[in-house]
């Protein structure tokens, strides 16, 4: 257990009540004296902030107008010129009088950072730790739910109070790109790159300066820092044809064929393009793109390791069924899935949903994949917080407790959308990549949907070819008869005979069949079965008729 610095003074207090075999209440009204006396001085130290300093001309620097001076937590409005004074004459948020709303209370507690407000950023392991615009924290790891962590700055320093992880202090660049720094209690270090969001988004550097050379943006793949988006100069959600350009365009720059003069030059260039290009093998492949977003080089290079080494079984059965086998490198085991689909869907075309479950990991399992694990899901530990205890009026204690994470992997149902080309015939295979099961620190693998044809009330297929039954009266059969039957797609189909049907005769209609997939302008036939509906009975003139004339 772990008593609030607030009550630093209790020991000293209590001891000698103790020792002379004080009641618990005599210790207890102490050790509330403590407490208060201390929140109060903590109070104090928070706030660090002495008011709203009005000055006229529309400038900080104008001359003082005492009478619109405001508290700590009044509203400054826009029109207002002045400073916030903080401790120690620290003044924060000069301003003229085009400015937003604010109150000094903020500005001296949590420094003037408003570019950094509602920012994202990679963060060591993590992928989207998040600066909020309430001043709350937000860090994948269990330790800052529920707005329980909060930051300020000051000039270039970031202060991070981390929950249960401790206090951090971390130094932002001049080009506001890059934070690095270290944890206060023991000095593990930290670093972070921005990824988006920020009120002054446009003056973050989300990629080298045009003019910028290599030092500036090179950096080796064995480095903790590495970023293969920061090498190539795009966003990690460009899209692959912006990745392609952006790889295009620095290998006509620093490909060493093209450079001309000294060989150190040429030499230069190589090294150079050898980090450009293992930006790209790493982000231009979307399986290492994946691991790498999920896990960073140490995943990429261990999927290396095991492409090189061939695979191995996995004991990890499908969840749509089946047992394990072997899969290569990182890869997951596809799943296979029955999709029923209509002969009218399969002649016409359709794009069609269906849905599926499946086991997506928690973003904790996503951005550490080498966590410990838990019997549930095999991969999401249990969260260990700081929580407060009220012990009574004015007495409160800290405590560690380990709690169930809120984000757990999960059996999630899964909506694939997919287009039924016109032909597809029952048994062609339709391919989700990635939308299997997730597990951490691997590739999904692949939905493979196979097309199952539903029964159809009038036509029967025959792989290209039509087959349908058509009733007929005898005296069809006899005379001749024309009908017309209307087709999958709308259109109308003639069936005429003037000759004698027989009984189960076949009738073969050219082009009326089904669309042949991959080739649509092209058609099977339409096979027409007769079958003749004799007469129930016949009256005696019928009956004379055919005596006399059969």
């Amino acid at each position: 257990m772990v008593v609030s610095p607030l009550l630093c003074e209790l020991e000293k207090k209590t001891e000698p009540m103790l020792m002379r075999g004080a009641t618990f209440f005599a210790v207890y009204a102490a050790f509330a004296t403590c407490l208060t006396a201390n929140n109060e001085n903590f109070l104090a130290q928070a706030v660090a902030c002495s008011g709203w300093r009005q000055t006229g001309g529309c400038s900080p620097h104008g001359p003082r107008e005492p009478g619109g001076d405001r508290g700590c937590r009044n509203v400054i409005p826009p029109g207002a010129s002045g400073y916030c004074e903080c401790e120690n004459g620290r003044r924060a948020g000069q301003s003229t009088c085009d400015h937003d709303e604010f109150t000094c209370e903020s500005l001296c507690i949590h420094g003037e950072s408003s570019w950094l407000e509602g920012s994202e950023w990679y963060w060591n392991d993590w992928r989207n730790v998040e600066f909020r615009e309430d001043h709350t924290f937000y860090a994948p790891d269990g330790n800052c739910d529920n707005g329980e962590c909060s930051w300020r700055a000051e000039g270039n320093n970031i202060f991070i109070d981390w929950g249960h992880a401790g206090m951090h202090t971390v130094q932002v660049s001049n080009d506001k790109k890059k934070m690095s720094g270290q944890r206060d209690r023991d000095g593990d270090k930290c670093h972070a790159v921005w990824k988006k969001g920020g009120k002054k988004e446009k003056s973050v550097q989300t990629k080298p300066a045009e003019d910028a050379g290599p030092d500036d943006w090179i950096t080796d793949v064995e480095n903790e820092d590495y970023d293969p988006y920061f090498i190539l100069g795009v966003d990690p959600e460009s899209k692959d044809e912006v990745i392609k350009k952006a790889f295009r365009k620095l290998s006509r720059k620093y490909h060493p064929d093209k450079i001309r003069g000294s060989a150190e030059k040429k030499e230069e260039a190589e090294k150079i393009f050898s980090h450009i290009r293992t930006a790209y093998e790493v982000v231009g492949d979307k399986d290492k793109r994946l691991l790498f977003d999920t896990g960073g080089m140490e995943l990429v290079k261990e999927s290396d390791k095991k492409e090189q080494g061939g695979g191995a079984m996995d004991p990890f059965a499908a969840f749509f069924g089946g047992g394990g086998q072997q899969q290569r490198g990182n890869r997951g085991q596809d799943a296979q899935v029955e999709l029923a689909v209509s002969l009218d869907d399969m002649c016409n075309g359709n794009e069609i949903s269906a849905q599926i479950t499946r086991r997506v990991i928690c973003r904790g399992c996503k951005n550490k994949p080498q966590r410990g694990k838990c019997a549930a899901c095999g991969r999401c530990p249990n969260e260990i917080k700081m929580v407060t205890r009220t012990m009574g009026p004015g007495f409160q204690v800290q405590q560690q407790q380990e709690v169930p994470s809120k984000h757990r992997c999960k059996e999630e149902p899964t909506t694939l959308k997919t287009v039924i080309e016109k032909g597809m015939t029952e048994g062609s295979k339709i391919t989700f990549e990635r939308m299997s099961e997730q597990r951490p620190g691997q590739i999904p693998g692949d939905v493979i949907m196979n097309l199952k044809q539903k029964p159809h009330s009038f036509f029967t297929r025959a792989g290209n070819n039509l087959k349908m039954d058509m009733e007929i009266t005898l005296r069809d059969a006899l005379l001749g008869f024309s009908k017309t039957i209307t087709h999958m797609d709308g259109h109308t189909v003639e069936v005429k005979r003037s000759k004698i049907t027989r009984p189960f005769q076949v009738m073969t209609i050219k082009k009326e069949g089904m669309p042949v997939h991959e080739y649509p302008s092209e058609f099977g036939d339409l096979l027409v079965k007769f079958i003749v509906k004799m007469p129930g009975s016949l009256t005696d003139a019928q009956r004379e008729f055919i005596e006399s004339n059969f």
